[in-house]
């Protein structure tokens, strides 16, 4: 297995090289960290803006799963090349110098999602909180270009520099992503009959039959449905689900896009693991995959924790 593991990494490195942008040198290899085939991230150069170089870096482990499943590694390469042709490098060179200053930036950050585990190696020393095997991470928004939004982890001595408190920023940060993408929650039967359907605000105070007490329970994001997950983590949004439903409540999140949330009362855990489990094995990309755990919020206390892993 460890064989085959390193011919794909050297293979994906040479066919790579092969690409127009790596010729032109618009994108530059660097190394693996060290010489170990065991290692799993691949580091790319991708500019520079004054003093600051701009380095992506990808998860071999999460391609090499996809290559099995392709057996072409030419696809694989293409993939890469058009996911780094879409991003915005520049805007991220822009805000470089403004990083410092914490007011100059505070209002582009924001927290996206993920799963703990499969990422705490590229974590390393970003700004994070954890809550069973989910990361929530603060990001810094770079720009928008077509459509994909730019933007890199914040590093914790960062928080050094500008002389703030972690949970000072992190949940200015949460604030910021309320805003930016505010929670929603989106019925089915609307998502398949109306294309231009953006969801219900849930967290209008003057809407109270919104959500549903069902077994099928609600599918909550946010405006736009990307990383939506994040949804449930923004301030006051758990705490207003379970007052709608009046009763506790079960999680179930299908992907870093969605969640599914439940009355406690009505489902069994036990029986929610077994649909997200085959939800995630048959709909969910490797790379969009949050946790496979049940999560609880106790509405008395108003905590989340994860009960089934």
């Amino acid at each position: 297995m460890q064989k085959e593991y390193q011919a794909f990494v050297n293979d994906l490195r040479t066919e790579l090289l092969k690409k127009e942008e790596f010729r032109e040198g618009k994108f530059r290899l660097s190394t693996l960290e060290g010489d170990s085939a065991e290692l799993e991230r691949l580091y790319l150069e991708c500019g520079q803006k004054g003093a600051v170089s701009q380095v992506c870096s990808m998860e071999i482990g999460q391609l090499y799963h996809r290559y099995e499943n392709i057996g072409d590694i030419g696809i694989i390469a293409d993939g890469i090349v058009e996911e780094l042709n879409k991003m915005d490098f520049s805007a991220l060179g822009d805000i470089a110098a403004d990083l410092t200053d914490y007011e100059k930036i505070r209002n582009r950050l924001f927290v996206r999602l993920l799963n703990h585990d499969r990422n705490k190696d590229s974590l390393g020393e970003a700004v994070y909180r954890v809550t069973g095997d989910i990361a929530q991470v603060l990001y810094v928004r770079a720009g928008v270009k077509d459509g994909v939004l730019t933007s890199a982890k914040i590093q914790k001595n960062l928080l050094k520099v500008w002389k703030k408190d972690e949970d000072e920023v992190f949940d200015n940060a949460l604030l910021n992503t309320y805003f930016l993408t505010p929670p929603r929650v989106y019925k089915w039967e609307k998502m398949l009959c109306d294309s231009s359907y953006e969801g219900d605000n849930f967290m209008d105070l003057m809407r109270t039959g919104v959500l549903s007490k069902g077994p099928a329970g609600n599918c909550i994001s946010t405006e736009g449905k990307t990383n939506g997950a994040v949804a449930v983590f923004l301030p006051g949004v758990l705490a207003r689900i379970s007052d709608l439903l009046e009763s506790d409540l079960y999680l179930a999140f299908t992907s870093i896009h969605e969640v599914m949330v439940h009355a406690a009362g009505i489902v069994e855990p036990e029986h929610l693991e077994e649909v997200l489990n085959s939800t995630v094995d048959e709909c969910t990309p490797e790379e969009e995959l949050l946790s496979r755990n049940i999560y609880f919020y106790g509405r008395k206390e108003g905590q989340l924790i994860c009960v089934r892993n």
